[in-house]
């Protein structure tokens, strides 16, 4: 069976507006699905005001699943667009909020030591910090970018040629490439490409002139 004071020591979720209490009084199945976020299915084969054993309230345990993105390398952050593969971790929340908890385990009783890093949530294009208590302390929406390939320029003339090999990867909140676009060294966009005034090859056989603020200047085709 549970206490009141078991269940606060165990970390059982509370329902909203509920708060725990310290008592050596053993729950009965109403008040702890009144109290704690917990399955009513679980606990289908009690009475109301029958007690409830321990085995059966881990199991009644209501979880929810979040596959998380870590950084490349220990002790690294992920970002939008670098990060490794993912691993899940558990909540009893339904939905990603700042103080949220989150747990290595499927019964909520390991929080997951964050060590302050950003983790990817790629449920909601989302960098998610959390602590060493598994709390989420900031989130960060991803922006949504497109990469396109471009050839680097001839070091001797200051452009490419037709056909030049597409060696980079520049980026925009465009799906595609026209005048007036700005491009962007990375997919989180926070550093502008600087272009040199120099036309440079990319795909559909195009030339395009980019200048020192990452801006298309000007497109032509290909001989």
């Amino acid at each position: 069976m549970v206490s009141f004071t078991q269940a606060q020591s165990l970390g059982f979720a509370l329902n909203a507006g509920q708060s725990h209490v310290t008592s050596n009084q053993c729950m009965t199945k109403n008040e702890a699905l009144a109290k704690y976020n917990l399955s009513a299915s679980a606990m289908d084969s009690y009475a109301s005001n029958q007690l409830v054993p321990r085995s059966v309230w881990v199991n009644a345990l209501t979880y929810y699943t979040y596959p998380i993105s870590y950084g490349i390398g220990e002790g690294n952050s992920a970002t939008c667009s670098v990060y490794d593969t993912p691993g899940n971790l558990y909540s009893n929340s339904s939905a990603i909020a700042l103080s949220m908890v989150f747990y290595s385990n499927t019964s909520l009783t390991a929080t997951f030591p964050g060590g302050g890093f950003d983790y990817f949530y790629s449920g909601a294009n989302q960098l998610l910090t959390i602590n060493n208590s598994g709390v989420v302390t900031n989130i960060q929406d991803c922006i949504t970018s497109t990469g396109f390939p471009f050839s680097s320029t001839n070091d001797t003339t200051g452009t490419a040629v037709c056909g030049s090999f597409l060696d980079l990867s520049k980026y925009s909140t465009s799906t595609t490439l026209s005048v007036g676009v700005q491009l962007f060294n990375d997919a989180e966009l926070t550093e502008v490409f600087v272009g040199l005034d120099r036309f440079r090859f990319t795909e559909g056989n195009r030339f395009v002139k980019i200048d020192n603020n990452g801006y298309i200047v000007s497109i032509s085709n290909c001989p």
